[in-house]
């Protein structure tokens, strides 16, 4: 009896001793998985802008009325699936058709009620609000702004930016789509200092919906206090459990491709919106 206890008690400091260090290894592993989605969205972009003129890939295309265009109806032919026009167009994205890619393993929010269907992404378009776009249409590569453009609210877009009419093609896609107005890779001076697309787990967050997905900066999406679980942002309510995801890290792709698992608060040097540091498509911290 004596030995059989000592031998329990060997186990019970050796599981003490491992379990941390195994948990450890489960949340880098979801880290690299997480890091390697986000690689693979990076090169799906790439294909994008070489296929549409050097074009950054849009954040939202459409009034919020009709048929949604958020960043992965672009983006999914380049992860082999195929969605039908009305998938497309539609407010979210099949289970059946969900891309792994876009799919933290570390995200454990909860889907909304009104898409049983659907399934949630974990990341967001770093953007570029067209509201911001001076009249004539064009596009300000020293502006505080991402480089994901953002026509979701058709009449605060001012005249000659949106091109074309808000109607749907046989394919599902806008209509001229591909003749729009967009920030160009080659304008982007810094491109491996301009965030792409960041993490963002949100309830709300779902594949095919233009609903979150876009961000606009850290500040105060991705910064949560330990044990909050709710608070209202610039874009809705955003439920959070727990802390990062990823050890104090959230995950961001840069313009150039490349990823880095960073503390928030290092992407900007100042918790002012206005200052934006690799939020913004202007070269470097210069506010």
């Amino acid at each position: 009896m004596i030995e059989l206890l000592v031998v329990i008690a060997i186990i019970a400091i050796l599981a003490g001793l491992l379990l941390p260090a195994l948990a450890k290894a489960k949340n880098q592993s979801k880290m690299m998985t997480c890091l390697n989605n986000e690689k693979q969205l990076g090169i799906a972009s790439q294909l994008f802008s070489e296929d549409i003129d050097d074009k950054i890939v849009f954040g939202v295309l459409g009034d919020p009325s009709n048929p949604q265009w958020p960043w992965d109806d672009f983006l999914h032919r380049y992860f082999s699936v195929a969605y039908r026009p009305t998938e497309v167009s539609s407010a979210s994205a099949p289970i059946e058709k969900a891309i792994r890619n876009l799919m933290c393993p570390a995200n454990r929010m909860p889907i909304q009620n009104w898409a049983p269907g659907g399934w949630l992404r974990s990341y967001s378009l770093n953007e570029y609000q067209a509201v911001n776009i001076p009249a004539g249409g064009g596009i300000d590569y020293n502006a505080r702004q991402g480089p994901g453009l953002y026509f979701a609210l058709q009449n605060a877009i001012p005249a000659g930016s949106w091109r074309g009419p808000n109607t749907t093609q046989a394919d599902g896609f806008p209509t001229a789509w591909d003749s729009q107005l967009a920030v160009r890779r080659a304008g982007i001076l810094d491109a491996e200092g301009t965030i792409l697309f960041a993490e963002r787990h949100n309830t709300f967050n779902i594949a095919g919906n233009i609903g979150q997905s876009r961000i606009n900066g850290w500040a105060p999406d991705q910064i949560k206090a330990r044990g909050q679980t709710e608070a209202n942002t610039m874009e809705g309510t955003y439920y959070y459990t727990g802390e990062y995801p990823h050890m104090g890290r959230w995950n961001y792709l840069f313009i150039d491709g490349h990823v880095q698992s960073l503390n928030p608060r290092d992407t900007a040097p100042d918790t002012n919106l206005f200052w934006r540091g690799m939020w913004s498509i202007r070269p470097g911290f210069d506010p």
